[in-house]
């Protein structure tokens, strides 16, 4: 039973950070592949977001798809995870505001062998949310900074408090 609601737990904190996005991104112009393929990531598919991984799963040229992630960059809905890295990837800005403000002593911890970002909000209220693998492995090798895994699994407790 304790699975089950860890399981309930994680695929609604998916929805909510997604609609969470789709509310702030409403308004930018996007073309219906950058559209599905942000759906694609938001829903959860475990990836790195890079050049390549974007032109096989959107059936496109690495240079249109080079082109769809730099649009998404430029109108702020991706960043790049490492600055200047060879082989970028990128991660979804779910929340343009610094997080860090509202979540202290985070960290990521293993329970049963599943990955959790743990944090304090506003200094009273717990946090546990349970990371992709990836996720997880990715901020292991510092492929992705803390900051964008905070963004990414706790925007939608910033915008609901």
């Amino acid at each position: 039973m304790v699975d089950a609601l860890d399981e309930a737990d994680t695929i609604v904190t998916t929805i909510l950070n997604k609609s969470f996005f789709w509310q702030k991104a409403s308004a930018v112009p996007m073309t219906e592949r950058q559209t599905q393929m942000l759906n694609l990531f938001l829903d959860g598919y475990e990836a790195k977001i890079t050049s390549k991984t974007w032109a096989t799963l959107a059936k496109c040229s690495k240079d249109t798809a080079i082109r769809d992630i730099q649009d998404l960059v430029d109108k702020n809905i991706l960043k790049e995870d490492i600055p200047g890295a060879k082989r970028p990837s990128y991660s979804i800005v779910y929340d343009a505001e610094d997080l860090s403000q509202f979540f202290t002593e985070v960290s990521i911890s293993e329970e049963n062998g599943i990955p959790y970002l743990k944090a304090i909000f506003k200094g009273k209220k717990p946090v546990s949310e349970r990371l992709l693998k990836l996720d997880a492995e990715r901020f292991k090798k510092g492929d992705i900074p803390l900051l964008n895994l905070l963004s990414k699994y706790c925007s939608y407790i910033a915008q609901s408090n």
